[in-house]
């Protein structure tokens, strides 16, 4: 942990995901995964109030944990997530070790599988 830096570790101290989805809301689900250290992280993406919000399960590293959950603060009431750069938020905050440079990729493969599934806004 004493490895990410101080602003991406609070992420992993204090996650951005704890939110519950409202019954009844449709919901993607999407999953991220590094078979090379067995990282698996389940992700959750759906619309509230007129714009996104996500929560994420995990089993990974830290900078898998860091990185979905700086990702869950970002989707918190986009609109349109295409425009999102995960890579460059980390890198704004300080970059992953390089032990650590896959947690980005497990992250991005979740959100694009979840936001497949729950399909563009009505």
């Amino acid at each position: 942990m004493s490895e990410l830096p101080e602003r991406l570790r609070e992420h992993l101290l204090h996650p951005s995901a704890s939110a519950e989805v409202p019954a009844g809301v449709p919901v993607g689900h999407g999953e991220g995964a590094n078979a090379a250290c067995g990282d698996v992280l389940h992700l959750r993406v759906w619309r509230a109030g007129g714009g996104l919000r996500a929560s994420f399960r995990a089993s990974a590293c830290s900078g898998v944990m860091a990185c979905a959950s700086l990702l869950c603060e970002l989707l918190e009431g986009a609109t349109e997530p295409l425009d999102l750069d995960l890579a460059r938020a980390v890198e704004e905050r300080g970059g992953l070790p390089r032990s650590r440079a896959h947690s980005v990729r497990v992250c991005e493969r979740a959100l694009e599988q979840a936001l497949r599934e729950l399909g563009p806004a009505a």
